[in-house]
């Protein structure tokens, strides 16, 4: 999963939260799906320099993902960050950079203890060429959770958003879970994707959950997937999704 902080409040991640150089995500968005997910899925996450020194206890996470440290896939951009630039990534990492593209010390390493290597992980978020790194691995992973979505019969943009929502907050298994709460099976039909929805967003279990489903649903088509589709109607949408939620154990 990306991250673990997914239920904190607003205080206790202004306390946690470090923040480098202001850095505009915008600047490598387009109008695309993915990118939309990737916009509003980090706007609840964090920035391109957003670094939390301790996640729940669970170690460091960093970026537009909250990639963590000890239960999350932050050995995996660190070692994308080494393939994209090993030269760039030994320079900014130092001596501890090869140490860095070891799962096993990363998952059990004090990072945020470390001076030198919180530094460098300072510069390396603060990177144009490692902060497209995060961009294309988010890509890649918006994409994911689109076919994910299709896999349980989900065919809408808010659909495939709420998946991507999901899963970055609470993992693959996690969203199993809360699919296997809201009655939706893999290779299932969805007879009506508003209350398979609304169901999936009770069944997260998030203290913030409602508000984090009608941000996406103000941000997505409630209609399949379709090159740039643009929002149709939400208000009403949204009114639907409150008459239905009544229909949901």
């Amino acid at each position: 999963m990306g991250h673990m902080n997914g239920t904190l409040s607003g205080d206790e991640r202004d306390r946690r939260l470090i923040v480098g150089p202001k850095a505009k995500l915008e600047a490598h968005l387009s109008d695309s799906l993915n990118d939309r997910v990737i916009r509003t899925v980090a706007s609840n996450e964090g920035s391109l320099t957003t670094l939390t020194k301790n996640d729940a206890g669970h170690g460091i996470s960093v970026g537009i993902r909250q990639w963590n440290q000890k239960r999350g896939e932050l050995p995996d951009l660190l070692k994308s960050f080494h393939d994209k630039s090993p030269e760039k990534f030994d320079a900014t990492f130092g001596r501890h950079a090869k140490r860095l593209l070891s799962e096993n010390y990363v998952r059990h390493a004090n990072l945020a203890g470390n001076k030198e290597i919180m530094s460098g992980m300072k510069k390396a978020l603060a990177d144009p060429e490692f902060q497209e790194v995060q961009v294309e691995k988010f890509r890649k992973f918006a994409d994911k959770s689109a076919e994910t979505a299709k896999k349980y019969g989900l065919k809408s943009e808010v659909g495939a958003a709420l998946v991507a929502d999901i899963t970055n907050q609470m993992g693959e298994g996690g969203l199993r879970r809360v699919m296997r709460r809201a009655g939706i099976q893999p290779g299932g039909e969805v007879k009506d994707e508003a209350v398979a929805l609304k169901a999936m967003e009770r069944a997260t279990r998030r203290p913030n959950s409602s508000a984090r489903f009608d941000q996406l649903a103000s941000n997505f088509s409630p209609e399949r997937i379709k090159p740039r589709t643009p929002v149709k109607d939400t208000n009403t949408y949204l009114a639907q999704l409150d008459m239905v939620t009544g229909n949901i154990a």
